[in-house]
């Protein structure tokens, strides 16, 4: 399976980019390939932080079970967060190291 979180949905040359923080995972099987929105089973939550702020330009990775995405920009500010999505009971989770990381990515 592949999996596609977030990005700038628009054109720039309309100067429309409206940044995204939707995850999407593209089944590959014998059948034809499929697209999924993965919905978190935590965005009912009444926080801001139930789920990442759409952002592009940011770093994904898989390990294990979990899909990890840090830093990018929101199209206004560069961001220095990092997340964690679990691929199998579908909940986000704010990670937050104990010391400083990578420097600002964008």
């Amino acid at each position: 399976a592949g999996l596609l979180f977030g990005g700038f949905m628009g054109w720039k040359e309309n100067k429309v980019e409206l940044p995204l923080n939707d995850l999407w995972m593209l089944t590959i099987s014998k059948a034809k390939p499929r697209w999924i929105l993965q919905e978190p089973k935590n965005t009912t939550l009444q926080r801001s932080t139930s789920k990442p702020k759409a952002r592009a330009r940011h770093v994904a990775v898989v390990i294990d079970s979990r899909l990890l995405i840090y830093g990018g920009t929101d199209g206004m500010s560069l961001l220095n967060d990092m997340w964690s999505f679990d691929l199998i009971n579908h909940l986000w989770e704010l990670i937050e190291p104990s010391n400083s990381g990578p420097s600002l990515l964008n």
